[in-house]
C-alpha cells in the first residue's frame, strides 16, 4: 500500500490477510478474508480482494487504516453462473479490473461438482459493473499484470502440460485486440518444480514472474 508504506498478503488456507511493515514486522490485518488470494488497492483507496473459495470479487467496506472483515461484493457471476475461484487481478488507469478465474479454490478443481462454468476465464469488469469475458481457452489462468502504458495484458497459465505466459493487446477502451503467446515452457515434468504464477511489471518495463524453479525476468 503506497500511502501506508506496508505490504498486505493473503494466507489463503487460514482465511486471513497479514500486514508487513518494514522495521515493525508482521501483524494480522484481517482475521477472516473470505479466502482471499489476490489483493489490490483501487483508485478510491479501497482494498479489493479476489476471494478464491468464496468465489467472489469483493471490496472491504472499512478504510485501509481500520480494517474489518466486512465485504461488499463487486462481481460473483458470469451469465448467471458462479465464478470458479477468482485468483489474481490488475487495475488499469480507468478503473477497469482484469482478473483470472481458475478452479483452484474448488476441492476437486476442474472436476468439482459445484463448478458452474464450463471454462476457466480471464475477465474485465468496469467500475460500472459491466463484465466482459476476454478469454475462455486457458486451462489454469493465474497471475495477471498490465504493462505500464496499459496497452498489454499479461496472463500466466499454470497448466503443467503447457506452462506459459500470454499477452493480450488492448484497445483504448480496454478491450482485447489480439492474443499471442508471450513465452512457452516445456511440460513441467521435463523442466522442474513450479508453474507460472504471480507476476508484476516494474516501472522499467521488466516483467517479474514467478515460475518453475524461481523468479523469471523478461
Amino acid at each position: 500500500v503506497n500511502q501506508g508504506g506496508y505490504l498486505l498478503y493473503s494466507d489463503i488456507p487460514n482465511h486471513q490477510v497479514y500486514k508487513y511493515t518494514p522495521g515493525k514486522g508482521v501483524s494480522l490485518y484481517l482475521a477472516q478474508s473470505g479466502y482471499s488470494n489476490g489483493l489490490l488497492v483501487n483508485a478510491q483507496n479501497e482494498l479489493v480482494l479476489l476471494q478464491s473459495r468464496s468465489r467472489v470479487v469483493s471490496k472491504m467496506k472499512a478504510p485501509l487504516s481500520a480494517p474489518k472483515s466486512d465485504y461488499l461484493p463487486i462481481v460473483s457471476h458470469f451469465n448467471g453462473q458462479k465464478f470458479n475461484s477468482p485468483n489474481d487481478g490488475a487495475f488499469n488507469n480507468k478503473g477497469t479490473l482484469y482478473f483470472s478465474d481458475p478452479p483452484y479454490g474448488l476441492p476437486k478443481q476442474l472436476n468439482d461438482e459445484n463448478k458452474e462454468l464450463s471454462f476457466q476465464g480471464v475477465y474485465s469488469v468496469k467500475d460500472t459493473g459491466e463484465i466482459t469475458l476476454l478469454d475462455d481457452e486457458l486451462i489454469y489462468p493465474n497471475g495477471v499484470a498490465l504493462s505500464n502504458d496499459n496497452k498489454i495484458l499479461y496472463v500466466a497459465a499454470s497448466n503443467e502440460n503447457k506452462p506459459a505466459w500470454y499477452q493480450y493487446y488492448l484497445n483504448s477502451n480496454g478491450g482485447v485486440i489480439s492474443k499471442s503467446l508471450f513465452y512457452q515452457l516445456p511440460p513441467i515434468a521435463k523442466h522442474g518444480k513450479g508453474l507460472p504464477d504471480g507476476l508484476k511489471v516494474h516501472k522499467s518495463g521488466i516483467i517479474f514472474a514467478t515460475g518453475p524453479n524461481g523468479l523469471w525476468l523478461f
